[in-house]
């Protein structure tokens, strides 16, 4: 994605700067299933009762049913697009297996008509931007993102737009992965995740 910037005719408008969306998918009839409504609530407690003055409800906008788990399959990547929810973009795919459409955090530069695997074998090495496996079968020094700590939990760890780890370290039953803050987060070879960082780099 390519960043434009505004010529300032106003003050305002001096240091904007806008990222292109010209590779993002606008309108799509496959996606109605994944669509929902989302009330926003801004400046209202539990109660409904106004807790922070002067917040507006804001423009309306469509929840996006983003499949955070950890499944075996094989998918094919339909179109990426704009999601008012999140950072990040997210990519429709096609589940070759199940045969239904899903919605998943996009990787950056795997773009529209590719293929990527969901593969938790033990000797699975042939890895691929998008792909996702096992920590244990990721090589040391790569770049991973949508990390979950087990194959029954759904992705915990690096989610947001322009994110991504990195494996560090490997020993024989956990794993070093530094997070875009700087912390090392220690993990156990049975933990998911997906090669490469997440979309939207230059947010």
């Amino acid at each position: 994605m390519k960043i434009r910037q505004l010529n300032p005719i106003t003050p305002g408008s001096r240091h904007q700067i806008i990222l292109c969306k010209n590779l993002l998918v606008k309108v799509s009839f496959l996606n109605k299933s994944l669509l929902s409504y989302h009330h926003r609530k801004n400046g209202r407690g539990m109660d409904g009762h106004i807790s922070v003055w002067h917040k507006g409800g804001g423009h309306k906008r469509l929840y996006r049913k983003i499949n955070f788990g950890n499944f075996r399959s094989k998918l094919i990547i339909l179109g990426n697009f704009y999601d008012p929810n999140r950072s990040s973009f997210i990519s429709l795919v096609f589940n070759l297996t199940q045969k239904k459409f899903d919605f998943l955090i996009m990787t950056e530069y795997v773009f529209p008509g590719s293929i990527v695997l969901y593969n938790f074998d033990v000797l699975f090495l042939d890895l691929k931007l998008g792909y996702r496996t096992l920590v244990k079968n990721i090589s040391a020094g790569s770049f991973i993102h949508s990390l979950s700590m087990s194959l029954s939990s759904k992705i915990k760890y690096i989610r947001s737009a322009g994110t991504f780890g990195q494996l560090i370290q490997k020993t024989r039953n956990t794993s070093k992965i530094r997070l875009s803050s700087g912390f090392i987060l220690i993990v156990s070879n049975s933990s998911a995740a997906t090669i490469g960082s997440v979309s939207n780099l230059k947010r």
